[in-house]
């Protein structure tokens, strides 16, 4: 039996700046390129206005057990 977690946010992690735009799998605070955005509203954005890295790991499953394989 195995049990997936969300990876935690950890402590000193870089902090989005609200505005800028990201994605995320698992872990809604926590997007693809690693920067904590537990403080970021969710919204919808067209893709060019979306962090570069995110964009690249759009397909990429966030960590072992992600239950989708993909980004939300």
């Amino acid at each position: 039996m195995s049990i997936a977690t969300l990876p935690a946010v950890a402590p000193g992690r870089p902090k989005a700046d609200p505005d800028d735009d990201h994605l995320y799998c698992c872990n809604p605070d926590l997007s693809l390129c690693g920067m904590d955005i537990s403080d970021s509203p969710e919204r919808d954005f067209p893709d060019h206005e979306c962090c570069l890295v995110c964009l690249a790991l759009e397909d990429t499953p966030c960590g072992p057990g992600c239950p989708d394989g993909g980004a939300a």
